[in-house]
């Protein structure tokens, strides 16, 4: 895959993250969209069709920031999980590890 880069001087690319010279990803509602020939009418036409408004828009962009929260919450939920079952194994009482460094 080539590397992206986006054009800093055009505000389209607030609301996209290149993700290569042909793929955009719209950080309001995380939809991939193919540039064509290299230009941003696709994106533009995008943000005009799915986000009309700019209610719509800061709508998307904080189901986007929610999905992304709940994202982080799990994973660190699983990795907390996974360090108390190799804690386990290791013979180690993972409520006691963890009062002992301040981690609860």
């Amino acid at each position: 895959m080539t590397s992206a880069k986006k054009s800093s001087s055009n505000p389209i690319w607030d609301y996209f993250k290149p993700l290569s010279c042909d793929l955009a990803k719209c950080v309001a509602c995380e939809k991939l969209i193919k540039k064509r020939g290299g230009g941003v009418s696709a994106l533009t036409a995008h943000l005009e069709s799915a986000h009309p408004d700019k209610e719509s828009l800061e709508y998307a962009e904080r189901a986007t920031k929610a999905r992304e929260e709940e994202a982080r919450r799990v994973k660190a939920d699983i990795n907390r999980e996974v360090g108390n079952t190799e804690e386990a194994a290791k013979g180690v009482d993972p409520v006691v590890h963890q009062a002992q460094n301040g981690l609860r």
